[in-house]
């Protein structure tokens, strides 16, 4: 019987090499370690295993390619030291009586095969049908604990751009294929290619693209400010992100009433949300002719060069600083990414999904944001998002001049620090919070 729910996710294992961003793979496999208790269920939330970061791979799913590609995957994490010792670990939770449960996410709907997980029990040393190890794929998971209904789920259903309807899984493994979502054509087809891209010297250009959180719409904005060319080489064909669409929505947002609020507003779609941050980089003066800040937005993007104008960065001036001032104020808040009670968008969709107006006390737990949050309302109601075990971009938590200089010249000197945060949800029948692995040396 379960007592103890221990719950991580976004852990992104893959196979090593120029696309991997996982780093902490002794402490995630110390960590396993401690959970082998019989009380203990772990809930592996999704995105555990990253099957995006396959050099190669299409962005179109199909069932005959699974098993190959989760053999692959389990093969060159199992032949590290610290793999070797993670599935060990997991495996020993079960042994111990506990039990271990993966749903899957954005990044690994491939765990819905059932060759995911006879191969997860082969890897852990399980027998072929051990249901301590197990997948859940019938929506979210829920157990009670105490005066508590847990509802854990990875949270991409909220997501329009990283979503995938199980129904469509569903189909995949019955013969069928599955173009993926935006979100993992943006991964595939446009940052995959920002990790591979070298210097004349044969140097990586941008290392620290592996930091970035794939998140439409915030992403594509940093890309294109770090390489216009190669961004407007991959978007189109990756996202339907043209030139004339993000012109658009500057256009709108330059004409609605939303600017000066804090956050998008609802509904917003991805690009009005790229078109809105962009619009608060202009001055009220300039705010009044929408159509020639479209057309230098335009110009920009098809190559040419919009000028330098007040309130920007003499040396990264024009349009470059205004998508980098854009991506910084959708991706920091100015700041409040890591703010732990913070309630962004997206926790909101997450929250408004699980626990409407009356519902009976709940803990709702999930993921997919990278952001770790605990937010209470009232003694009955939380929700814990469990952040990433993978390394995250620091943000400035100003966008002004002074501030913005200091981390342009941070990234173009390749030296934006890591943030690591190794945070997961510990519930209990009595306490239910979000804690933060220190139990092993960071490697």
């Amino acid at each position: 019987m379960t007592e103890r729910l221990i719950v991580v996710s976004d852990l992104h294992l893959a196979i090593p090499g120029a696309l991997n961003n996982f780093h902490a793979g002794a402490a995630l496999a110390a960590f396993f370690v401690e959970q082998a208790r019989r009380d203990t269920t772990l809930m592996l939330a999704g995105d555990v295993f990253d099957f995006l970061q396959v050099e190669g791979r299409s962005a179109t799913l199909d069932g005959n390619s699974i098993p190959g590609l989760v053999e692959a995957t389990f093969a060159a994490v199992a032949a590290e030291t610290w793999g070797r010792d993670l599935f060990q670990a997991l495996g020993d939770i079960v042994r111990a009586g506990g039990r271990c449960i993966v749903l899957p996410g954005n990044h690994d709907p491939e765990a819905a095969h059932p060759a995911f997980i006879t191969q997860l029990r082969r890897r852990t040393g399980l027998a072929p049908d051990d249901q301590g190890l197990a997948v859940h794929v019938d929506g979210p998971w829920r157990t009670q604990l105490g005066r508590w209904e847990v509802v854990v789920s990875h949270g991409h259903r909220a997501d329009v751009w990283n979503d995938i309807d199980p129904a469509a899984m569903r189909a995949v493994l019955a013969g069928g294929t599955l173009l993926l979502p935006a979100g993992s054509r943006l991964v595939l087809q446009v940052l995959n290619a920002f990790k591979q891209a070298r210097d004349e010297a044969g140097e990586l250009r941008f290392p620290f693209v592996d930091l970035l959180k794939p998140e439409v719409p915030a992403v594509p904005l940093l890309l294109l400010y770090l390489d216009r060319e190669l961004a407007m080489q991959y978007l189109p064909a990756a996202l339907g992100l043209r030139a004339e669409v993000l012109a658009r929505s500057l256009v709108r947002a330059l004409n609605g009433p939303t600017l000066g609020k804090d956050r998008p507003a609802a509904g917003s779609s991805p690009e009005d949300e790229m078109g809105e941050a962009l619009a608060r980089t202009y001055t009220d003066g300039q705010r009044r002719n929408p159509p020639r800040c479209a057309d230098e937005l335009l110009a920009w993007l098809k190559g040419g060069h919009a000028g330098v104008r007040e309130g920007t960065l003499a040396v990264h001036g024009g349009m470059r600083a205004r998508v980098l001032r854009a991506f910084l104020w959708l991706a920091s808040r100015d700041g409040r990414f890591f703010i732990r009670s913070h309630c962004s968008k997206e926790d909101r969709a997450i929250l408004a999904e699980h626990i409407p107006p009356g519902a009976p006390p709940r803990l709702v737990i999930a993921g997919h944001t990278h952001a770790a949050r605990e937010v209470w309302q009232g003694p009955d109601h939380a929700y814990l998002n469990t952040g990433t075990w993978t390394d995250l971009l620091a943000l400035p938590a100003r966008v002004d001049d002074a501030a913005l200089r200091q981390w342009i010249d941070a990234l173009e000197h390749r030296t934006v620090p890591r943030v690591r945060h190794l945070t997961y949800a510990e519930v209990t029948p009595t306490t239910a919070e979000l804690r933060e692995y220190m139990g092993h040396a960071l490697t």
